[in-house]
């Protein structure tokens, strides 16, 4: 660089003393100076442009940095003990009687890395008709489950005494956890 630098100098230096020259011999030899310059200018600032780029892409750098990120997630489990060694798969009511509450035990785990609040809802009633007649509670409540803990959630099935036309039923309950 300090090469082309040098030979830069004594190229302007060469146009001018070819200028001085030249501006003696009248109109004809100032013009042809000033030709001559220009084409030297140009040159000069042709090579200053490239040098600068071929600057720029030596004195450039790159660094990596690593990223990471854990997704915040919501993930329950229903579990048929407190240690959650099983999966909760099912609840038998067994066989019931009218004017009769029968309760169930399971137990929810937060699975995921948020807090989450719980809601509960049912489907597949099957009858229909039993959705109406069947209440179905829980004693949750509404309070955040941290991760990694673990709630005993009680499910009660409440049978009216005047209940009629039903001979079995069956029906999901279907737990939603949010954070």
């Amino acid at each position: 660089m300090e090469e082309e630098i040098q030979e830069l100098l004594e190229r302007i230096e060469a146009a001018w003393r070819r200028n001085l020259e030249s501006s003696e011999g009248g109109d004809r030899g100032r013009i042809r100076g000033l030709r001559r310059s220009t084409a030297v200018i140009v040159g000069i600032i042709a090579i200053l442009v490239a040098s600068s780029g071929l600057t720029l892409g030596l004195l450039t750098n790159s660094v990596n940095v690593p990223t990471s990120a854990v997704l915040a997630g919501v993930d329950l489990g229903i579990y048929t003990t407190e240690q959650c060694t099983a999966n909760l798969t099912q609840i038998s009511w067994g066989t019931v009687y009218p004017g009769s509450n029968y309760t169930r035990t399971g137990y929810i785990r937060n699975n995921g890395n948020v807090n989450m609040t719980l809601a509960m809802s049912t489907s597949k009633w099957s009858p229909d008709a039993a959705s109406s007649v069947i209440g179905i509670s829980w004693n949750y409540d509404g309070k955040a489950v941290k991760p990694g803990q673990v709630l005993a959630v009680t499910w009660t099935i409440s049978i009216p005494s005047d209940i009629s036309g039903i001979q079995d039923f069956s029906f999901d309950i279907v737990v939603t956890g949010s954070g």
